[in-house]
């Protein structure tokens, strides 16, 4: 078996997974050991997994639907409370930015000068 191909190879396969981070470990290491168990030949290249068991995404929509809805429901949910606090953070760091400005800006050293010119 050639370890870092296959470690390779899952770490694709992992990448379209939709999971919770304890599943994908499941999963992916069952990948792992059942890639470990096929003759050297067919785990020599990634081209050579895929002629044997499947494409990427083939392999990882076969081991998604082995996922139940719920944990794919909450991986959702988590994906978008990550989204929003993000976005939330941003809109604050933007608005301190602005009020920062216009604070410097109406207390800093800024003069106004007033100059007469004569005709």
């Amino acid at each position: 078996m050639n370890d870092s191909v296959v470690k390779l190879f899952c770490k694709k396969v992992g990448k379209k997974l939709r999971c919770m981070p304890d599943t994908k470990q499941a999963l992916l290491q069952g990948l792992i050991d059942e890639l470990s168990e096929r003759p050297h030949p067919d785990t020599a290249s990634i081209a050579a997994i895929e002629s044997n068991i499947g494409t990427v995404d083939q392999v990882a929509d076969a081991l998604q639907a082995t996922v139940p809805p719920e944990e794919m429901q909450r991986v959702a949910i988590r994906n978008r409370q990550r989204t929003i606090l993000i976005v939330g953070a941003i809109i604050l760091f933007s608005l301190l930015m602005l009020f920062l400005a216009i604070f410097i800006f109406c207390n800093g050293p800024f003069y106004v000068v007033e100059t007469i010119q004569e005709a």
